[in-house]
């Protein structure tokens, strides 16, 4: 299997995965209140960069009850009712559509002033829409029952507004309750021929078409009697409370500056139902296939990048990505898009599949480890290691057929070692002779596979297979530079010996190439690195056959190489003696042999 080839149970695990982290981060940012109030931050802070700004409304206007206004009433709190009667009589003198009076009227003042209002309310030929409280809010028992008294015959809805539990930010609204009461804004929207809707929405927040100047006119009370009838005309007026620390409320467009006034919000409300608009919100199915985007990248990710820096620097700029393109998809196409999830699946996955990438690779690293012991070179072991997506598969490497050149050693005259050393020092005397191989044979780019006793099998081309003639013909040249550079390390070894009164030691080698099978043999508990084939068997064979040849010159080191391996390497006749086709122990077929001299 390739590097980016799947099994189908793989490829249901990846499936799972995304799946598990698209529905989980959904939730998180949902049931978690950090994530829940992050998302929301980063909601509010584009709705205020990058809400619609124009021009203030023709049809809806605000008659505020500011602090001069207040301060100029004979009572403060409850709102004088005579100015408040004398004022829906102006307002309707003008030809507004339907006056809507947020204040709530809860608690009895002067009796000729409550009737004043009463029958101002009833006499206007404009509807006149008052508000009501919702069951849950805090109302003295009194006090309701003279808010439901006054309200009797006159059209009224809830104000309550619906706050975030979290933050308290003001960012949907419920047009109905459970009970069935109609909302303030959504019972003035009915009374001008407007069809409100059921369900709750997302407020679509609207800015001023300039800095500090709000979506909707604003006019104080105490100049409502001076206003050019004109500027009210065949508009739906709400008058309000428009005062510091009072009823006011927080909102996505003043998150970073004076909470809202709710008459503001309601009047925002409104204009949203007699539009008919919807906010700037995608429909679920967006941000849950955002979300399994993101986690299908974080996936990929943690499969193609196994190095936890360079993972956490590609999971950074996707991150910067995500948040950067949702930044931009408000202005530009409109679009509040999620970020917290897409962020959270595309961490999660990617970190589940990180680490699973890294114990496969650490279990990758102990299998090379395990079959080749430390007998890789560096070039060698990293070139393995950067291919172990195609060396390796089910954590064992897999089977292979490649061409390489085989080479097996034996030592002769190490009986007679063997007899003049005691175990210990025997040992000893093994671990510097097979220490002094093994380096030639690495530095010759040739991989240790292997010990026999005091034979040792090697293979050049192995376990990273060779695609071009040229790299088999380097193996085979490189395999006879290694029999050399053993020749001459085995005359060291000797003069050594001499020294310390040990009998002198000879080496047979064999050499040949051609095409074998490679791969991993054993169980659980062993596990070897096998080479099979005609090459490997013929490479024991010449070996064996080399007693009884001629050493190479100055050095009691025979080496018997085959026809394959001879001409591959390039080698001159000089540098060899043709002793024609052999046949040799265990094999049919006899096979052409080279004698190395020099």
């Amino acid at each position: 299997m390739d590097r980016d080839g799947l099994t189908p149970g793989e490829a249901l695990r990846l499936v799972l995965l995304a799946l598990a982290a698209t529905a989980l981060a959904l939730a998180a940012v949902r049931v978690v209140p950090p994530l829940h109030a992050a998302q929301a931050l980063f909601d509010d802070w584009r709705i205020a960069r990058h809400a619609p700004t124009p021009p203030q409304r023709g049809d809806i206007a605000v008659v505020a009850l500011d602090e001069a206004t207040l301060d100029d009433l004979a009572c403060r709190s409850p709102i004088d009712r005579r100015f408040l009667a004398g004022l829906i009589e102006r307002l309707d003198e003008t030809g507004v559509v339907a006056i809507g009076l947020d204040v709530l009227v809860d608690a009895p003042t002067l009796p000729d002033a409550d009737a004043a209002l009463h029958r101002a309310i009833r006499d206007a030929s404009a509807p006149v829409v008052g508000i009501t409280a919702l069951a849950g809010t805090i109302l003295g028992d009194q006090d309701r029952i003279f808010l439901e008294d006054f309200l009797d015959g006159v059209p009224a809805g809830y104000a309550n507004l619906a706050q975030d539990v979290l933050d308290g930010t003001v960012r949907r609204h419920r047009p109905r309750a459970e009970d069935g009461v109609w909302s303030f804004p959504a019972v003035l929207t009915r009374a001008v021929g407007g069809t409100p809707p059921e369900t709750p929405f997302t407020v679509d927040w609207l800015r001023g078409p300039e800095p500090g100047v709000p979506p909707v006119p604003v006019y104080p009370a105490t100049a409502a009697g001076m206003l050019p009838d004109a500027w009210l005309a065949g508009r739906v007026v709400l008058i309000g409370v428009v005062a510091d620390d009072i009823d006011r409320h927080r909102t996505p467009l003043d998150r970073f500056s004076r909470p809202t006034p709710g008459v503001m919000i309601q009047a925002q409300v409104l204009a949203q139902m007699l539009d008919g608009r919807s906010a700037p919100v995608p429909p679920p199915w967006v941000p849950a296939l955002l979300t399994l985007g993101a986690a299908a990248a974080g996936i990929g990710l943690g499969r193609r990048v196994g190095r936890p820096v360079v993972w956490s620097m590609a999971m950074a700029g996707l991150l910067a990505l995500i948040w950067a393109g949702a930044f931009l998809a408000m202005p530009m196409a409109g679009l509040l898009l999620p970020t917290m999830a897409p962020s959270l699946a595309l961490v999660g996955a990617g970190a589940v599949e990180l680490a699973r990438t890294l114990r496969q690779e650490r279990r990758g690293r102990q299998v090379i480890a395990r079959l080749f012991s430390d007998h890789l070179s560096p070039q060698v072991a990293e070139r393995l290691w950067l291919d172990r997506h195609t060396f390796l598969a089910g954590g064992r490497p897999a089977p292979q057929t490649l061409y390489a050149t085989v080479m097996f050693t034996d030592i002769a005259g190490s009986t007679a070692v063997s007899e003049s050393l005691p175990p210990a020092e025997l040992i000893r005397w093994l671990d510097g002779y097979v220490e002094r191989m093994t380096a030639i044979v690495e530095e010759q780019g040739g991989v240790v596979l292997r010990f026999v006793g005091d034979g040792i099998l090697a293979a050049f081309g192995v376990p990273v297979p060779r695609t071009d003639e040229a790299a088999r013909a380097a193996d085979a040249a490189r395999a006879i530079a290694a029999a050399r550079a053993m020749a001459t390390a085995v005359a060291a070894l000797n003069a050594e010996q001499e020294r310390r009164a040990l009998p002198p030691i000879g080496l047979r080698i064999g050499i040949e190439s051609g095409w074998l099978t490679a791969g991993s043999i054993g169980g659980r508990g062993h596990v070897e690195y096998a080479l099979i084939g005609d090459v490997a068997n013929v490479a024991a064979r010449l070996e064996d056959a080399a007693r009884d040849m001629a050493p190479i010159r100055g050095a009691p080191v025979r080496v018997a190489v085959g026809g394959a391996a001879w001409r591959l390497s390039g080698e001159t006749p000089a540098a060899g003696t043709a002793l024609g086709t052999m046949p040799l122990r265990g094999r049919n077929r006899p096979v052409e042999v080279w004698q190395l001299d020099r």
